[in-house]
This record gives C-alpha cells, structure tokens and sequence, in this order.
C-alpha cells in the first residue's frame, strides 16, 4: 500500500510539475493538433504542429501535418516552403503531399507548376479514385487561369480587416436595406451563441465545429467598426444563417438549422434596433425548400426572388431559380436556363437594380479555381440571358469567391472569399471601381428582366414613378481659395525652394535653406566637390500596377544611391493618378504605386523610416484632362507620376535639381505646379481617420484636398482633407467637421510637404515660422 501511494504521489507531482513548466509531449501536441484541425481552429493547430517540428524538426508525419495546416490556416508561402521540403527535398512524393504541393501552386497563381504536381498526382493514383474527376477540372482550372492571369487594374480588393475578419468563417454580406453603412453577414467564430457542437447539434468540446451567428457592423468615419452579434434569441445554438431581408427593408429572412445546408427558413420584423422580444416566424409560403438545401435567397423585389437549389430537374449540382408572386401566392420556381446553370454548381445571385445584370458564382471549369464570380446581361430583344463573363482578377482569385453584391450608391462592393492571403477561413472583402457602377445600379424600365417582354409588347405598363433630385455636384478642384500663403499675397509667384541647398559659405560654415531661383547659378569655388543630381517623376501606366518598368527601376536606383550619402535624408513618393470617377479609388490606387515604389527601395535596403508614402488621386494634374472639348491623351501619361523629393538633408556636397515635366502653355493645368508651390514652407491639413484598410465611406467624394499617407512600417493610412497656409484657418475648418460628425478630426502641421515631428521642433524653427506657436498651443 505504501509502494502505491508513493508512486501515486510521485505521479501527482510529476503532472504538476508538467502543469506549472508549460511541458507537454510531443503526443500530447500531436493530439491536440489534429483535434484542432477537426474543429477547423486552423490557427491552433499551426501553433502545435510549430512546436512539435521545433522539436523534431526532421519527423515526416509531423512536417506533413505542419503543412496541411499552413494550407487550410490560410499560410500558404509557408505551405509552399514545407512541401517543397516533403516532397523536393526530402522525397515523400505521397498522393496526399502531391496533391496539395500542387493546390498551393494554385492558389499563389502559378499554374506551369500546379499542372505538374497534378499529374503527378493523377499518376499515383487508381483510375478509381473518387476525386479524380474533380483534379482533372483542376487542371483545366490552370488553363483558365493562364487565360486569366492579368489583373483588372480599374478594381481595388481588399480584405476588410480583424474589426470583421477573424479565423473561422465570414461570409454571406448583406447591405442594410436603408444604409450602406450597415452590413449583416454569417459566421463561425469562437464566440457564437452555440458553442462547438457535432453533426447531430450536440455540444461536443472534444470534436465538434462552431456553428454560425448572425453578426452586424456599422461604418463609422471611414471603418468598419469591431462586428456584433444580432440578438441572442436570433442567434441560437444551431446555424443561423442571413439571406436576405425584403426590399421595403422590415423583414430579415434567415436559415437555421444543424448544418449550415439544410434547415428551416425563417422570418423577423426588425421595427427597432434594440427589442426585447423577438418573434420570429417559421415560413411556409416561399417556393424555397430550406430543409432540402435550397438557399441564397435574393429578393429581386417583394413580388419576386432568386435562390439556388438542388432541387430535381436542373441541369446538375445546384442551379439558379427565379419565383415571382401573382395573384395572392407564390409561383413554381423556374430554373434560369442552360446559359447561366450547367453541369457544376450556380449560386449566390444577385441582380442588380438595372434589373438585368445578374452577378453569380460557379465552380465550372471556366473559374480561376473553385468558385468564379460571373455576371450575365439579359439581352432586351432575344430575351436570353448573354454567354456569362468571369468578372477575372483580382475580383476572383484561386479561391471560392462568392456572394457578391453592390452598394446601393454604386461605388463598391462586398464578397466573400476564402483565398489564403486572408484572416483564415472564409473572409470578407471590398472592391473599390475605378469608375462607379451606378449605371446597373439605376433602375431601368420596365425595372427587371421578366418584364422586358411584356413591356415591348405593350401587356405591361410600368407604375409611375416619383422623379428623383440630381445629386449634388461634388467638388473637385484643388480648393485654392482656402490657402493663404503667409507673408506674401495669394498672386506672387513662387521660388523653387531646393531643400537639398545646404552649402558653404565664405567661412567655411555650414547654411542651411538656401533659394535656387535658377538651377544653372553659378556656384562659390569652394563648392568644387559638390555633387548634383537631377531627379524626375516616375510615370507609370495601368499595366504597371503590378511591375515597376526599366526606365522607372533606375530612377529608383538612383534616389537609393544618392541616399546612401547621406543618412539624414527622407523621402518623399507622392502619387498622382489620372482623372478616376471615384475619389476614394483613385486616393487608394495612387498609394498602392507609391508602396510598390517604396518596397523596391526597402528591397534594396534602405530603411522604412526614410520613407513616407502620399497619394492625392487626380486632384493635381499636370495637363488638363480635356482640350477643345476632347479627352487630352497625353494627360493619361503626364498625370500619373510618382513625384520624389528629397528632405533633410545634410550633407553639404550634394545639391538636388527638380526636373518637372514641360508641359505647353495650351496643356498645362495649373494646379499641378501651384499643388508643389503650396507646400513650400509650413502649410496644414485636417487628418479625419486613420485606418488599417481603405476608406470606405463617401466623404471624399465631397471634400476638397484628399490625401492619404503612411509610413511603410507603420500598417494605418492617415486620410486629410483641406490645404491651408495658416493654422487659424485650419482649426476653423476642423471645428465645421466637428460638428458634421467626424470627431476624430485634428489639424496637421507640414513643412514642405513633410508632416511635422517632435523631433523636428526646435526654437529656430518657430523663428522661421512663427504661424507654427500656435499650431504648437492649440493643436497636437
């Protein structure tokens, strides 16, 4: 008895002593990894499967586990990196390894060498094997992609971020019918009201899954704020899925059920946004069969619905289906046809309010890979639907991209997408348009596509319908009459300012600041040795958004070499765009130029910190856009352009010239030249956000002097608005955006184009510009 309880001790304290050091065995690890990945906690699994390669760095099941975990936790590169080491360096060339070598090809866009790992798989394999078939479509998918392979630069996609994103499931986004500042989507996270829960519903903390929540957000000053959950008798232990709510926007139709593919349908009145009782509603009377997996719905509007189905009769997988209501009660759904359904899957519709553009996903062999987002026109006098058209790169991906909708204003939209360069799971994302959309956002006649027919033929008269004010004019010229420049009237003519002019004088002393009013004055004997450079714009075309050119690369080159001369200097990339219909597009698709130049030179070496990154969009063109009435050609070259200056720079043997393009008297628009002239000297802005993805509201689209900064290791962009000479000025104009509602509005010192830093402050400064004592009191 004593030998039992000695060693029963012994054990105690043997596990505590596991407890209190953090040891666990590599069993233990491997145990709690797979159960990880049974649960689809990607991101923990990593974590164990990490610990346990630290420990066995060359064990092939635990690299093979390792791996499969980098890909479905959304690491792909790093999925790469270890079946590269599996199955080239090591050998293990198993199916399973084969297989996914090859997936993660596909899924970073090289198909040359996710076809070879395909077939290499298919070559394992037994001409059985039950997903042979779907590799094959795969490897057809890698054609399609080759096809598709270049990126639509005109559209923006961007992960809407961890306020929304987390590692489990978003998906489904729908916009509140009375705000595109408010969405509603689906998802699986950590914190749903279910809990983990196994195939028959039960709790089950060893293996079950999360089941999925209805959540909400709301846009505020730019962002999408953190998500919440809908109410908690909304919300249950089962799947609760939002479809849709009804066009008059009073009823919310969901889905819940114990797999997220088949349950009941059912309906809510939202009356207010915060409710004590909840009632809702069991529905009976949709064409939609919600416990044998139909799903998607989409109200076109109150008389009639799109939804994706399984049901008999369609032409393979699930097709769309259109059902109108007529005469008190819903009609047999129809199927859409053979021009949008097929063989493979169709789901998701939405249409749009030109109620003839229908956006769709399908998992044909016509995707990139899994499920494509694809739009079809129904076509006013054959009416058929037209040969539907894969929206391409970067709206779809290697990934199933699916749930696609607009705003109602027309200038972005939401999906969801599962693509490995996200959170984890399936995310969502925005996609900003070079021009707005609002032409299939506007309601044609007869209004939908079931009607085209009968309105030509004269069996339907559409309603009246009350005509809608035009909407404001927007403002977008460069708001000249808010800067006053100061010590000098608003018509004198400005000096270049070289801020490289750090020379010697007669004595020997370092001066700082001095004027070149002429690039070719001559210079003291003393400044023999000094070195002169001439730096120019970088100008870029659509196609390179993706690649820097020859002739741009040295020019960075360049700038990297001239900087190495001095450790002092910073860079300024300010990023001009041609003339864009949209603001927050045009802001957003200069700072991704801007980046792309500034990681080349962070390639090279040079320190972040050097850098900093602006875009202004198409405020401050070169060459007007139009000339006699005609589109200018050249203006699409001489607008977009990366201007690069150089500051704070102190080595007195380096002097900078400016080459600015020359432009005639007849092309020349002046607010390119008076934009750099602005900011000679100390000049303000009123930064109104600071965000970690794009700004998403339309406040841009109405203020003068957008701009939008960053550093490139700091991950926040800075948006501001407003340009003015002194701070007076400035903080007027933040108190009027106060009390429009942007509460995080504060003023913002520049000198020469250079946000104002602690460091920078000193007593000869405020000497210089004495305007800054009370940007000093009153501001930051």
């Amino acid at each position: 008895m004593f030998r039992k309880c000695t060693f029963f001790a012994f054990t105690v304290l043997l596990m505590q002593s596991f407890l209190v050091t953090g040891q666990i065995t590599i069993k233990e690890l491997t145990i709690r990894g797979d159960q990880y990945m049974r649960q689809e906690r990607f991101d923990k699994a990593i974590k164990c499967f990490e610990k346990c390669y630290e420990l066995k760095p060359k064990e092939r099941s635990i690299k093979e586990s390792l791996a499969f975990a980098y890909f479905e936790g959304s690491q792909i590169q790093n999925a790469l990196r270890m079946y590269n080491s599996l199955v080239v360096i090591d050998g293990y060339d198993s199916p399973k390894n084969l297989l996914y070598f090859a997936k993660s090809f596909h899924h970073t866009m090289q198909y040359k060498e996710a076809a070879i790992y395909y077939k290499k798989y298919l070559a394992k394999v037994k001409d059985n094997e039950p997903n042979r078939e779907a590799i094959l479509e795969d490897l057809k998918r890698c054609s399609t992609g080759t096809t598709l392979a270049f990126e639509n630069p005109n559209t923006i996609v961007e992960n809407l971020g961890e306020n929304i994103n987390t590692p489990m499931d978003e998906y489904a986004p729908v916009f509140s019918p009375n705000s595109d500042a408010k969405i509603y989507f689906t998802s699986n996270r950590e914190t749903v009201n279910g809990g983990l829960r196994n195939k028959a519903g039960v709790k089950d903390e060893a293996s079950g899954t999360y089941s999925t929540d209805m959540m909400m957000s709301e846009l505020d000053n730019g962002e999408w704020q953190t998500a919440k959950p809908l109410n908690h008798l909304l919300n249950s232990p089962k799947n609760d899925i939002l479809m849709d709510f009804t066009k008059n926007g009073k009823v919310a139709v969901f889905k819940k059920g114990i797999s997220r593919l088949n349950g009941q349908i059912f309906t809510d009145t939202f009356k207010t946004e915060h409710r004590d009782v909840v009632n809702p509603k069991l529905v009976t009377f949709l064409p939609m069969v919600g416990e044998k997996g139909d799903k998607d719905l989409f109200f076109i509007n109150d008389t009639a619905i799109l939804f994706s189905s399984l049901r008999d009769g369609g032409y393979g997988g699930y097709d769309l289906y259109l059902s109108l209501f007529s005469k008190g009660k819903w009609k047999k759904a129809e199927n859409l046809g053979p021009v949008i359904n097929s063989k493979y899957d169709e789901i998701a519709p939405y249409l749009a309010e030109d109620g003839k553009t229908l956006y769709f996903s399908s998992n044909s062999i016509n995707s990139i890979g899994g499920f494509d987002i694809f739009n079809s026109t129904f076509d006013d006098f054959t009416y058929q639907w037209k040969q539907p058209v894969n929206q391409g790169i970067p709206i779809n991906s290697t990934a199933n991209d699916m749930y696609f909708r607009f705003a109602k204003s027309g200038n972005y939209a939401l999906l969801s997408s599962d693509r490995k360069t996200g959170w984890g799971g399936i995310d969502l994302y925005s996609c900003l348009f070079q021009n707005s959309m609002a032409n299939i956002m506007t309601a044609g006649i007869p209004g939908v596509f079931y009607l085209i027919k009968d309105y030509k033929e004269g069996k339907y008269i559409p309603p009246k319908s009350k005509v809608k004010p035009e909407p404001p004019t927007m403002d977008t010229k460069l708001n000249l009459d808010s800067i006053t420049f100061t010590g000098q009237s608003t018509d004198s003519s400005f000096t270049k300012r070289d801020d490289s002019s750090a020379v010697l004088n007669e004595s020997g002393e370092v001066v700082q600041g001095a004027t070149r009013t002429n690039p070719t004055q001559s210079v003291d004997n003393t400044l023999a040795f000094v070195k002169e450079f001439t730096l120019s714009p970088v100008f870029y075309s659509d196609k390179e958004k993706l690649e820097l050119n020859k002739n741009n690369i040295e020019k960075l080159d360049a700038i990297f070499e001239i900087m190495r001369l001095d450790t002092n200097m910073r860079l300024n990339i300010t990023a001009h765009t041609e003339l864009y219909g949209s603001r927050n597009f045009s802001l957003y698709s200069g700072m991704k130029m801007s980046e792309l130049a500034g990681n080349y030179l962070i390639s090279k070496g040079l320190s972040p910190d050097k850098i900093f990154l602006r875009s202004v969009g198409d405020n401050y063109p070169e060459s007007k856009n139009v000339l006699n009435g005609k589109t200018n050609i050249a203006a699409k070259w001489l607008n977009k352009r990366l201007d690069l200056t150089l500051h704070n720079i102190k080595n007195p043997y380096l002097r900078i010239n400016y080459d600015f393009p020359a432009v005639s008297d007849l092309m020349k628009d002046i607010k390119g030249r008076s934009f750099q002239q602005a900011q000679e000297g100390v000049s303000y802005k009123v930064q109104f956000a600071s965000l970690k993805q794009m700004y998403s509201g339309n406040l841009l689209e109405s203020k003068s002097d957008p701009m939008v900064e960053r550093i490139p290791n700091i991950p926040y962009y800075r948006y501001s608005i407003g340009f003015f000479k002194k701070f007076q000025d400035a903080e007027a104009y933040r108190e009027t955006l106060l009390l429009e509602g942007l509460k995080d509005a504060y003023v913002i010192a520049y000198l020469d184009g250079i946000k104002i830093t602690s460091d920078m402050v000193n007593g000869e400064l405020v000497r210089k510009y004495p305007d800054l004592k009370l940007f000093f009191k009153l501001g930051e």
